[in-house]
């Protein structure tokens, strides 16, 4: 019912109550936050839409990503110990971003405005904002995450929901019901994803449960009321980064849930196990807003190298180089900061060649020192922009070697013996661990080698059945 008078509403006002008279207390008489909580949200939110309209910042890789303080300049924001940023937490803390459920309501509107006291702005902005701050590797704090997440189902869900289909099976499936328990409703919403797109982007936002074998939660859906701190590589806005199931068809006739004392709710999909991890390094931590210190995001590159240096047996292409181009492809999830492909960009290559020049001396040496010389010269070089590149790709995931000698990244979670899944509809491989004769989905990975649909080719080769999964 409410979600039909939602439907037809023109416009959603979204109030989050009388505003905040204490900032005017805390900040000088000619600061905007003398009149309250929104002109800085404002001011903020703004600042992102004008950074999303300009595309790269020059100015922002002028200096280390160590030097947060420039970058919040040459973003246009003030230095992270500013007070302003205690405002915007306080912002997104307001309980109505906890109700997630409301949050869908809301936006299956024409249009949605958030209001605190006087002021208003629209619900599109504040997501677009709040996935730039993500995007740019400011850790956003659970609450801004939760609301583009909830803001993102919504949109999905409002380009299905019409007069015809309304009662049928599938939109049951979303229809708000206060009754059902979180679980039953998050597992509902991914379902409905999963038939509705013929895909399994949505698993991309499940997985990483510290304590997954004892979890009761099913591993294969999302719980949007948590943080997830690494950024999906698959996603609604680059479907063609990847093609990890060479546009093989998601089964209908193995897709179904099953609700049983073995272990809940359980998903039967098609695909084809493509290795086993074997060694696995340290996790890229987040620490919450801000970015993470530079010194332990290096350490994070070297203890990968290290790892990968261990294993000389691990080749690619013809030699060295190409070993160490794809480690560089590895640690960035392919894509760079300007969403192309980083072994077609070779300035990018260049820009990851000065980083390592900077931070691993001679530790590469497929890096000549007339290479060397020529880099340092060079005014054009940016090796800020991979070091943005792989912080964004890395976080919270570890890098990993597999049984059959390829390198990765994946969920922090991931154990020695896990395997690597190639699920028919997915656009990116999965880790999956073996429990008798089922699986915990551990989450989403990057493995070169399997990114292009190699697996499934080298599978239609073959001639054979693919095998059958069991999430739960």
């Amino acid at each position: 019912m409410m979600g039909r008078i939602y439907e037809q509403a023109e416009t959603v006002k979204i109030w989050l109550g009388k505003g905040d008279a204490h900032l005017v207390n805390l900040v000088g008489p000619s600061h905007i936050g003398r009149y309250g909580v929104m002109p800085v949200v404002l001011s903020f939110i703004a600042q992102a839409l004008r950074n999303i309209q300009g595309g790269r910042n020059r100015l922002a890789s002028l200096k280390t990503a160590e030097d947060s303080v420039n970058r919040n300049m040459a973003y246009g924001f003030p230095a992270p110990s500013a007070s302003e940023w205690d405002v915007m937490r306080g912002f997104f803390s307001n309980p109505w971003f906890q109700r997630v459920w409301v949050v869908q309501e809301a936006v299956l509107g024409k249009q949605a405005v958030v209001i605190l006291g006087d002021w208003e702005i629209r619900w599109s902005a504040l997501g677009q904002a709040a996935l730039w701050f993500q995007n740019m590797g400011y850790a956003i704090p659970p609450p801004v995450d939760k609301v583009y997440a909830a803001f993102g189902l919504a949109a999905e869900t409002r380009q299905f929901v019409d007069a015809e289909l309304q009662d049928g099976e599938l939109y049951a499936l979303i229809k708000p019901d206060y009754n059902q328990s979180t679980k039953n409703a998050y597992r509902n919403v991914a379902l409905f994803l999963i038939e509705k797109h013929r895909n399994l982007l949505v698993l991309s936002h499940a997985g990483e449960t510290q304590t997954v074998e004892q979890s009761s939660w099913p591993s294969w859906v999302p719980d949007w009321c948590y943080e997830k701190a690494a950024m999906a590589f698959s996603s609604s806005c680059n479907l063609n980064a990847y093609n990890a199931d060479s546009d093989e068809p998601l089964r209908t006739d193995t897709l179904r849930t099953e609700t049983s004392g073995r272990g809940g709710d359980a998903i039967t999909l098609h695909g084809i196990q493509a290795d086993v991890i074997e060694a696995y390094g340290d996790q890229l931590t987040s620490y919450g807003f801000g970015f993470k210190t530079y010194q332990e995001e290096r350490d994070f590159v070297k203890a990968a190298w290290n790892l990968l240096a261990k294993r000389p047996q691990l080749s690619y292409g013809t030699g060295a180089d190409d070993t160490f181009h794809t480690f560089i492809l590895t640690l960035t999830a392919g894509p760079s900061n300007e969403s192309t492909s980083t072994n077609e960009t070779s300035s990018f290559l260049n820009d990851a060649k000065r980083w390592f020049v900077e931070h691993l001396g001679n530790r590469i040496a497929t890096v000549s020192m007339a290479y060397r010389i020529r880099l340092a010269l060079s005014g054009k070089v940016d090796s800020g922009r991979f070091h943005q590149a792989f912080v964004r790709a890395c976080m919270d995931r570890r890098f990993f070697l597999t049984k059959d000698d390829r390198m990765g990244i994946g969920p922090r979670t991931m154990k020695e013996g896990d395997i690597i899944a190639v699920l028919f509809g997915g656009k990116v491989p999965f880790v999956l661990r073996p429990l008798g004769t089922r699986y915990r989905f551990i989450g989403e990975c990057y493995v070169p080698g399997l990114m292009k649909g190699e697996a499934v080719e080298q599978w239609r080769a073959g001639s054979f059945e693919p095998e059958i999964f069991e999430l739960y």
